[in-house]
């Protein structure tokens, strides 16, 4: 009689010689039960689909619950999914996007015009909301990298003032309609804040109003901002320039070369003078020589009328 060990080694022996067989065997069985199913599938498909359809229906009020259950308790583990995948797949995530975007880029922007149209309340309720509950962390943000913040701006100053340069000399008619239509539609609200503006900061109003006066006149530079003359009549000590008279408050704005002969609102062709020698000045030399304050601590102000504002396209 043959004994465990002895069976088991002639096992192993049959196997070994039928090796081939047995496994060219096991690849038809597999390959017709493969094909059974997919043949079981595809009858029962119809059926199948119906009993899915019926399921969903009478299940309809706790399959919302189970799915909100089930996003609840695998949230967690979700999101670290997700964070691990993009951080793995960066590059690649973000290749796609910008490719899909210079593709489908009109369709994108008309897109979200439309969604921003219908829902536009509801995204200001939305904004003003986020505002509100997010003010301490933005501003905690803020004090936390000031410093960060002011030297990317700076290293990105000029940078961002030829990007802006540019892109206003490209699209100069479509930015002037966008503001003539904006205007149009906000002209009550836009008239309250520049009347509110105007009687709160009255120094600044008439240094506007000074340029506005300079740029009709011609003025090749047009830059001399209310904070350059504060800095300019404390520098005289609120006196007139020609005649030495103190009047703090009532001092005038002259033009060493008049506006009308060509000269600069900036502040190396102004100094300050009081009415009555403003007046006899007129449009004539300076009563006597005056050197003007060519260097002020307040920056001027850039626009339009500045030197080198404008970019070359």
């Amino acid at each position: 009689m043959q004994t465990h060990e002895e069976r088991l080694a002639k096992q192993r022996a049959w196997r070994e010689a039928h090796l081939e067989e047995t496994r060219a065997k096991d690849r038809v069985r597999y390959a017709t039960q493969r094909a059974q199913r997919q043949a079981y599938l595809e009858a029962s498909r119809e059926r199948r689909l119906a009993q899915q359809r019926l399921y969903a229906f009478e299940h309809r009020e706790q399959q919302p619950a189970n799915g909100r259950a089930y996003e609840a308790r695998h949230r967690a583990e979700r999101v670290a999914k997700n964070r691990a995948y993009h951080k793995e797949h960066r590059e690649e995530i973000l290749q796609k996007k910008r490719a899909y975007r210079a593709t489908h880029g009109e369709e994108i922007r008309a897109y979200t015009r439309a969604y921003r149209a219908v829902h536009k309340e509801e995204l200001l309720a939305y904004c003003r909301d986020y505002d509100a509950s997010h003010r301490e962390a933005r501003q905690a943000y803020r004090d936390a990298h000031r410093e960060a913040r002011a030297a990317y701006v700076a290293g990105r100053l000029e940078e961002k003032r030829a990007k802006d340069g540019a892109y206003r000399a490209t699209h100069r008619e479509a930015l002037l309609a966008m503001q003539r239509v904006y205007r149009t539609q906000h002209r009550e609200d836009l008239t309250a804040k520049q009347c509110a503006y105007a009687a709160a900061h009255p120094e600044i109003r008439r240094a506007a109003q000074h340029r506005r006066r300079a740029r009709k006149a011609g003025a090749p530079i047009s830059d001399f901002t209310a904070a350059q003359w504060r800095e300019m009549q404390e520098y005289y000590d609120h006196c007139c320039a020609y005649c030495g008279t103190r009047a703090k408050g009532h001092l005038t704005q002259d033009h060493l070369t008049p506006l009308s002969a060509g000269g600069s609102h900036t502040v190396s062709n102004v100094i300050p003078a009081c009415r009555s020698c403003n007046s006899r000045k007129g449009t004539g030399a300076p009563l006597q020589p005056v050197q003007p304050l060519l260097l002020t601590v307040a920056p001027a102000r850039r626009g339009p009328s500045s030197p080198g504002w404008a970019v070359p396209v």
